[in-house]
């Protein structure tokens, strides 16, 4: 499940991207495929991946987690009848 989400995401954000290219501008192919961007390769994706899955998100999940619980366990005042 989370594999077909992450791949839906992917294929929305190369919808937009393409999308949001204006008449003669260059795709991110074209852009990857410049010599000063050489160091941007599959491997170095996989690294941001794997960081991102490690340590990002389960810091993100741990402060919205901290966040709701507060929220869900704050005093609220207590109904008026009438």
């Amino acid at each position: 499940m989370l594999t077909s989400l992450m791949l839906q995401s992917r294929e929305k954000s190369k919808l937009f991207f393409g999308e949001a290219l204006a008449a003669g501008e260059p795709t991110v192919d074209e852009l990857l495929a410049r010599p000063e961007c050489g160091w941007i390769t599959r491997a170095l994706e996989k690294q941001v991946m794997d960081y991102a899955i490690t340590t990002v998100v389960p810091d993100h999940l741990n402060g919205v987690r901290t966040h709701k619980l507060t929220l869900i366990h704050k005093p609220r005042p207590p109904l008026r009848n009438g």
